[in-house]
This record gives C-alpha cells, sequence and structure tokens, in this order.
C-alpha cells in the first residue's frame, strides 16, 4: 500500500517576512553562534622587572550577554626578555588574568590561563646580557558563568633568574598589543 502526502507549496521569503522581527533575537540564535566581539589595543611599553608578576596595561572590558556563553579570548603582541646577568636561570612568561565585578562591587579574579612560560635559558650557562624577543599568541575558551563587568588583564611574569620581561618592545621600537573576546553562545 502507498501512501502519499502533499502539502502545499509556501514561499520560505514570505514566511520570513511574516516574523515579528527585522533581525533574528539574540536569544533565538543557535548555540555556537558569536553573539559579539570586542577588542582592546595598547601600545605602551610595560616592564616586569625581577621576579613577580605585572598586570599589564593591556585589559579589555566585556559584558555577556548570557551567563552561559563560552568566551574565546585570544592575546597577540610582542614578548621581549633580557637577561641581565650571567649563571641565572631565565624563565617568564605571560598569561591571562580575569576579573569579575560584581553589583556589590567586589570582585573575582581567576587565571584563564596557565602562566604561558615563552622564555627558559638553562641555568648555569654563561651567557651574561641576552635579548629574548618573540611574537606571541595565546587562545582560551573561558567559562565565566556570568553577565556581570569581565576584565580580562594580560600579565607578565617572571619566576627566576635576573632579567626582565617587556609588553611592546622590539628591536625597531614600540609595538601594538592586542585582546580579543568572543562571546559564543550554548
Amino acid at each position: 500500500m502507498t501512501v502519499r502526502i502533499e502539502k502545499p507549496a509556501f514561499n520560505l521569503r514570505s514566511k520570513l517576512n511574516d516574523l515579528d522581527f527585522g533581525v533574528v533575537p539574540l536569544e533565538k540564535m543557535p548555540g555556537g553562534s558569536i553573539i559579539q566581539i570586542q577588542e582592546s589595543t595598547q601600545n605602551n611599553v610595560n616592564i616586569q622587572s625581577g621576579v613577580g608578576t605585572l598586570d599589564t596595561d593591556l585589559t579589555l572590558d566585556f559584558w555577556p550577554r548570557f551567563a552561559s556563553s563560552k568566551i574565546h579570548i585570544e592575546f597577540n603582541g610582542w614578548i621581549w626578555a633580557k637577561l641581565i646577568s650571567s649563571n641565572n636561570d631565565l624563565q617568564g612568561g605571560i598569561a591571562i588574568k580575569r576579573n569579575i565585578t560584581y553589583a556589590n562591587n567586589t570582585t573575582q579574579s581567576t587565571q584563564v590561563t596557565d602562566l604561558n612560560r615563552t622564555f627558559r635559558r638553562a641555568e648555569n650557562s654563561n651567557i651574561a646580557n641576552m635579548d629574548l624577543g618573540v611574537m606571541q599568541n595565546i587562545h582560551a575558551i573561558d567559562t565565566p558563568n556570568t553577565i556581570h563587568k569581565i576584565t580580562y588583564v594580560l600579565q607578565l611574569y617572571v619566576i627566576g633568574g635576573s632579567h626582565y620581561m617587556q609588553l611592546n618592545n622590539n628591536w625597531t621600537g614600540n609595538t601594538t598589543a592586542k585582546l580579543t573576546a568572543m562571546e559564543i553562545k550554548q
């Protein structure tokens, strides 16, 4: 036995025009859609001298539209390290930190990325005044679970040796670093 079902033809464009909105609302976007993109640039030279961590001037304020969203955070910039004496273990790098500011003015800080060891020179290699520079990229997926203001901060850190780390300095002068955040609907 054969069953035949017939549906009347319809015009997809006219059906879309009949909808009650001209632009698809963010709430109706499918999972995986990019909801918003924000970018921040900075060209100041920031220096972490000696062992420690520095919150650089490269920051990005971001307000997620949905608490369930994931945030793709990306850094691109020039990182420079200088070893200023011999027989020291040069170790340093960069990381991205997230600060969430709540309505009661409290702030919660969390590392989005581990401390990314960009530079490492073995102890006792007897090289003094060594300069190392590299264009660095970091990509990370953050799950902040909030719609409160998020400030992403690039950090420079030194964990050993007599040297310093710099953001936005190379042998030709100052450069520009960038933080980019994309909200991805889940």
